[in-house]
């Protein structure tokens, strides 16, 4: 009598068992769709806050750097950063210019590099400022190009376009040089993006500093 009581009991738990995880499923069943939104907006606010970081990071490697090389140190932070995103599987690409002139007597010469972390060659770069073109082609995804632009230029801002086509897309950039003959200066620009599964940043941004 007592074995039959006690299998009963245990029958009444598991089927108790039973009906609360299937209510707790039913449940979360209900909830999913929302938890998945919630779960996407933090990954988006997260990787936000990364392109931010990157943002950040940029232009102070640029004002701490202080004519020390800072064409160098961009593209050193710009490899370290593209390779942390990578590691999250975040694709961080863009490109990257450095123009600077330092203050002398005419004619000016202006050293400009251009960093391609497009993630793809570039099959054709043109960059022209004033009236001068400078031309390249075939640059590898992670390397920089470099030329320069000897005039004489008044004080004032001058625009150097810069236009280059892949394989699977063009585009042309403006860069603003405020040019100032009493001065020595260098302008970082900015074209990045970031990208993912779930969300995708773009900015262009510049810096300029006194050297």
């Amino acid at each position: 009598m007592n074995n039959k009581r006690r299998s009963k009991g245990q029958v009444f738990i598991v089927l108790s068992i039973i009906i609360i995880t299937t209510m707790i499923m039913l449940k979360t069943g209900l909830n999913i769709s929302q938890i998945m939104e919630n779960k996407r907006y933090l990954e988006s606010g997260f990787e936000q806050m990364q392109f931010q970081n990157i943002k950040n990071e940029a232009l102070k490697t640029v004002q701490i750097s202080y004519n020390k090389n800072i064409t160098d140190n961009l593209d050193s932070f710009m490899r370290f950063a593209r390779q942390l995103m990578s590691s999250k599987a975040m694709d961080l690409t863009g490109v990257v210019v450095t123009a600077s002139y330092n203050y002398s007597t005419a004619p000016y010469v202006i050293s400009v590099t251009v960093l391609n972390i497009l993630g793809t060659e570039m099959d054709y770069l043109n960059i022209t400022f004033n009236t001068t073109t400078t031309e390249f082609t075939n640059t590898p995804d992670g390397m920089a190009v470099q030329t320069t632009f000897t005039g004489s230029y008044e004080t004032m801002n001058h625009i150097m376009t810069l236009y280059y086509n892949t394989s699977n897309t063009n585009s042309t950039n403006y860069v603003t040089i405020p040019f100032d003959t009493t001065k020595s200066k260098l302008i970082a620009f900015f074209d990045i993006d970031l990208k993912s599964d779930r969300s995708e940043q773009r900015d262009v941004f510049n810096e300029t500093c006194i050297l």
